[in-house]
C-alpha cells in the first residue's frame, strides 16, 4: 500500500489559459515524458478552475473537463493517455479559436508535408509509423491543427498505433518494437527520434492532401479527386467547438485544396502504400487537374441518369450529375451533407452538426432562404454556412439550382412540378419525394423559412 501524501499540482501548458490541475503519485513524471516538447510550468495547486483534471489512484486514471458529458475512467495507461492527449489538444484549440483541428495524420515527404484527413480505423497512424520508419517526419498521426494561413501545425505529441498490429514487414516491426514507450492491451505510443518527430508549434505547408481507402485486398492506387468532392471530406473531419468557426473553416479547407495536389490513395498492404506515397509525393507539390468525380447521394455514389432511360428504369436512382433547372441537363436533387465532428470522438464516419430543432415540413406552404446564410459555389455544387449555428451543407448541381430559387418564396411542389416537365422519362413520385427531401434537411438545418399564406 502506498502511504506518500497524493501529490497535487497545477500544469500550465503552452498555449492554454487554465491549469491542468494533476492528483495522485506519478502523474507529472509521466505527463512530463508524453508531453515532451511542450513547454510546461509545475506550480502548487491553486484556486482557479482547472481546465482539465487527473486523477490517479489504485492503478486507475480519471479526467474531468467541461466539454466532457461526464468523467473518463481507465485501467490501461495508454488508454488514458489517449484520452488525455485528445482533451489537452480540446484545451489548446479552445483558448486558441484562430486555428482549426483536424482528424489526420501529417507527414513530411520531401519539402512538402502530406494530409491525411481522415475517419477512426482508416490506417491514417499506422501509415504515419510506416512512413516514419521510412525517414519521413511524422507531425501527427490523429490531430492536426490547421493555421490561420493555412499551414499545418504539430502537437508534437507521441504516435499512437492502435492495438492488436496487423501483420507488418519485418523492419517495420522492429522500428516500432524499438520505440514502444507506452501501451495496455488497446494501444501502444511511440516515442521516436527528434529526427523523424515534429515538435510541438512545427509548422509546415501542405502540398498534398490524401484521403485513405483501407480495403480487404488489391494493389495499391493514387487517384486524384475533384476539389468540390475533397472539400466535402476535408470539412467533414475538421473539428468545430464553436459555431463562428464554421465559415473561416470552410474559406481555410478550400484554401488548402485549391493550392495542394489532391488524392485519394486505395490500398491493403501499407508497405506498398508507402511506396507510392515516398514515389509520387516526395517531388515539390504540383497543382494537378484532377478527374471529375460523380456526386455521391446519401454516402454511395450516384449511378449515371441518362434521358433515354425509361421511367421504369430510374425507379432505384436518383438523378446525378449536374446542371440547372432551365438548362435540360440531368441533375442531381438531394444534397449530400459536409459537417462537422463537436467532440473528437467520433465513432465511424457520420455527420455531427449544430443543429437547431427538428421542423415539420409543409408542403403546401412556401419557403424562401433565411437572411444570413452564406453560400459559397465550388464545381458544380454549393456549400451553404448558418452562421448562426454553425451548420455546414453540400448541395450537387440541381441541389444548387433549387437554392437559387429560394430567392423568392416558392413551394415545394412547384419546384417538383417544373423539373418533372424538365425530365419526363422520371417517375414523377422519386421527383416529388426528392425535392421535399431537400427542403426538409435545409429546413430542419435552419436554412430556409415558411413564408406566411399572405406574402406567397
Amino acid at each position: 500500500m502506498d502511504n506518500r501524501p497524493v501529490l497535487t499540482a497545477d500544469l500550465l501548458c503552452t498555449g492554454i489559459s487554465d491549469p491542468i490541475r494533476l492528483s495522485g503519485n506519478g502523474l507529472l513524471p509521466l505527463l512530463r515524458d508524453f508531453l515532451g516538447s511542450w513547454s510546461v510550468r509545475v506550480l502548487p495547486a491553486s484556486s482557479c478552475t482547472p481546465v482539465i483534471s487527473v486523477e490517479h489512484s489504485s492503478g486507475r486514471w480519471r479526467l474531468t473537463a467541461p466539454w466532457l458529458p461526464r468523467p473518463l475512467e481507465q485501467s490501461g495507461l495508454a488508454a488514458f493517455l489517449s484520452d488525455f492527449g485528445v482533451d489537452l489538444i480540446t484545451a489548446w484549440l479552445r483558448s486558441n479559436q484562430d486555428f482549426v483541428g483536424i482528424h489526420a495524420a501529417a507527414v513530411q515527404c520531401g519539402k512538402g508535408l502530406t494530409l491525411f484527413p481522415n475517419q477512426n480505423k482508416a490506417g491514417k497512424s499506422l501509415l504515419a509509423a510506416c512512413l516514419t520508419a521510412a525517414g519521413h517526419i511524422c507531425y501527427g498521426d490523429d490531430l492536426i491543427a490547421l493555421t490561420p494561413e493555412g499551414r499545418a501545425r504539430s502537437f508534437g505529441l507521441p504516435l499512437r498505433l492502435r492495438l492488436p498490429l496487423p501483420q507488418l514487414p519485418p523492419d517495420v516491426k522492429k522500428f516500432i518494437c524499438d520505440r514502444l514507450a507506452f501501451a495496455d492491451e488497446y494501444y501502444a505510443f511511440l516515442q521516436t527520434e527528434h529526427k523523424c518527430r515534429a515538435v510541438f508549434g512545427q509548422e509546415q505547408h501542405i502540398g498534398h492532401v490524401v484521403f485513405l481507402n483501407r480495403r480487404p485486398a488489391g494493389r495499391a492506387c493514387l487517384t486524384g479527386i475533384d476539389a468540390e468532392s475533397a472539400l466535402k471530406k476535408m470539412l467533414n473531419r475538421c473539428l468545430l467547438l464553436e459555431s463562428r468557426q464554421a465559415l473561416p473553416a470552410l474559406e481555410l479547407c478550400k484554401k488548402i485544396i485549391d493550392s495542394a495536389s489532391v488524392w485519394r490513395l486505395d490500398y491493403s498492404d501499407a508497405r506498398e502504400a508507402v511506396e507510392i506515397l515516398s514515389e509520387k509525393l516526395a517531388s515539390p507539390c504540383v497543382k494537378k487537374q484532377m478527374n471529375r468525380a460523380r456526386p455521391v447521394y446519401q454516402g454511395r455514389e450516384a449511378p449515371a441518369f441518362k434521358k433515354e432511360s425509361s421511367a421504369a428504369g430510374c425507379q432505384d436512382c436518383e438523378f446525378s450529375h449536374g446542371g440547372s433547372l432551365s438548362g435540360g441537363k440531368p441533375g442531381s436533387i438531394c444534397p449530400g451533407s459536409a459537417g462537422f465532428d463537436a467532440g473528437f470522438k467520433e465513432e465511424g464516419d457520420n455527420d455531427v452538426y449544430f443543429k437547431d430543432a427538428s421542423a415539420s415540413l409543409k408542403a403546401d406552404c412556401a419557403y424562401v432562404r433565411k437572411a444570413g446564410v452564406i453560400c459559397r459555389k465550388e464545381g458544380e455544387g454549393a456549400f451553404l454556412v448558418n452562421r448562426h449555428n454553425g451548420m455546414i451543407l453540400h448541395l450537387n448541381s440541381l441541389g444548387t439550382s433549387i437554392w437559387d430559387c429560394l430567392g423568392e418564396p416558392v413551394r415545394p411542389a412547384e419546384l417538383a412540378e417544373l423539373i418533372s416537365s424538365a425530365y419526363p422519362s422520371v417517375a414523377v413520385d422519386v421527383i416529388h419525394r426528392d425535392v421535399l427531401g431537400l427542403f426538409e434537411d435545409l429546413l430542419n438545418e435552419g436554412l430556409i423559412l415558411p413564408v406566411p399564406a399572405e406574402r406567397a
